[in-house]
């Protein structure tokens, strides 16, 4: 049996475990046990292992590197991640001309169209490109871009990126055998037993609007909120949330899935209050353990959410907080989080998600 040879294009792999990394590594994963496929990867970290893969390192400046950058918006370098991935994208081309493939899968634009359309124009003018923008949009406006087909995340997406070439929706998914509901008591993650928990993970960021939910949860009574991760704003919200809740908030920095999924299990509630989100992975996590999610009011996340949580209009903070409180109800929460499990099993796992690309790649090189 002839194997399909896909290269999957993607710097951050290796070093960063977010997002579309965690996406297409999840992706990898199931996709390298296909008896068909034959995976070739190209990331700029040193570490990245995954059996019956071959990982092809780019050296390249990372993104740490440009703390300090010019922003040149006629050439997409407005962000340290974009001299990096035009770096990349540079040193990349060698070594992808050396490789014979069927399909590359990427999701970095626009730098690493460079390399693709030499690898179409001097290696191979039949490979098939398949696009993930991982939410953004930036593409539709290239007159340099094109591709074989688009994966979107969600119908709106889909619709969207439809203009520009066949779009696909596969949305993103988690590991339902790590985030499930868990028996673990809360004294064993020095949580306290009788507060009414509310959770939230991710960037601590401006764009993700955690001072918003340390607002809205000061004003109720026996809350206790947790947040994950890091980021620029970290010493601000420190100073907010001590402010206003004194000991009942605790920042637990970046942890890791397993971890996530402890959280996730004891905590009464999650919460994201950022406007926009390509998707929202963490609320599909949330749900995953069952926990009844609260999060913006777009259509995207309306899709995503469908019963297991309340999408509202987070820029009321008092509106946050009526939400919030309504999970103080054990029964609404009880039913509220079986359908959010059911939602996940159903439609968000990286096993719907990784059979939905081979279903394509097979497609494409019929």
């Amino acid at each position: 049996m002839k194997k399909i040879k896909v290269g999957v294009i993607l710097p951050g792999l290796g070093y960063i475990k977010r997002g579309n990394e965690v996406a297409f590594t999840e992706y990898i994963k199931r996709l390298a046990q296909k008896d068909d496929l034959e995976i070739f990867i190209f990331g700029a970290g040193k570490d990245f292992r995954i059996k019956n893969t071959t990982y092809i390192r780019t050296l390249c400046p990372m993104r740490h590197w440009f703390k300090y950058h010019l922003k040149i918006k006629r050439l997409h370098l407005t962000h340290n991640h974009d001299y990096e991935l035009m770096f990349f994208s540079i040193l990349l081309i060698p070594k992808l001309l050396r490789k014979d493939l069927d399909i590359i899968l990427f999701s970095s634009f626009p730098f690493t169209l460079l390399p693709i359309k030499l690898y179409k124009r001097f290696k191979n003018r039949k490979i098939k490109i398949v696009f993930n923008p991982g939410g953004g949009s930036a593409f539709m406006h290239s007159r340099f871009f094109s591709a074989n087909a688009i994966t979107a995340t969600d119908p709106v997406s889909q619709k969207l990126y439809s203009r520009k070439a066949r779009t696909l929706c596969i949305p993103a998914g988690v590991d339902a055998t790590l985030f499930k509901p868990q028996k673990i008591s809360r004294q064993e993650l020095s949580l306290p037993k009788d507060k009414f928990i509310i959770f939230s993970s991710s960037a601590l960021d401006p764009i993700k609007r955690i001072d918003f939910l340390i607002k809205a949860a000061s004003k109720i009574k026996d809350a206790f909120l947790l947040i994950a991760g890091s980021g620029v704003q970290e010493r601000y919200l420190k100073n907010l949330g001590k402010n206003l809740m004194g000991e009942n908030i605790l920042f637990v920095g970046s942890v890791d899935q397993a971890m996530l999924s402890k959280y996730y299990s004891v905590s009464d509630v999650f919460c994201l209050p950022s406007k926009i989100e390509p998707f929202g992975l963490v609320l599909v996590e949330a749900m995953a353990c069952q926990t009844p999610v609260v999060t913006n009011n777009t259509e995207i996340q309306k899709w995503i959410i469908d019963g297991g949580g309340s999408c509202i209009n987070v820029d009321n903070i008092d509106e946050i907080t009526k939400a919030l409180e309504g999970y103080k109800n054990k029964k609404l929460a009880e039913e509220t989080g079986a359908k959010g499990r059911q939602n996940v099993l159903e439609r968000f796992t990286w096993d719907i998600a990784a059979e939905k690309y081979h279903q394509l790649f097979r497609e494409l090189t019929e």
